[in-house]
């Protein structure tokens, strides 16, 4: 009974040798640490998406062409972003 509670006690059990259990420790390290760093996952930005959905508007703003009307803002983020010039819909969105 004693030698289940302090196994150091126990005379017929191999000692470890001194080298083995650093290995072993190294070893495990090297096993586990490939799966712990692919489990993480990568920080990735999400993109900025803006859609502007207005009813009953044809061509009338100066990025389509339009001289009479100044929309300075939406001009902008026309230039920084994506225009689509040949999007039709026969329903709204």
């Amino acid at each position: 009974m004693l030698a289940v509670l302090l196994p150091s006690l126990d005379r017929n059990r191999p000692t470890p040798s001194p080298v083995r259990r650093p290995l072993a420790l190294a070893l495990s390290l090297v096993a586990v640490l490939p799966a712990i760093v692919t489990a993480a996952p990568a920080a990735t930005a999400r993109p900025n998406i803006l859609w502007i959905v207005m009813d009953d508007v044809g061509s009338e703003f100066p990025c389509y062409g339009e001289k009479a009307i100044q929309t300075p803002h939406i001009d902008r983020l026309v230039r920084e972003g994506t225009k689509f010039d040949r999007a039709f819909l026969t329903a709204p969105v």
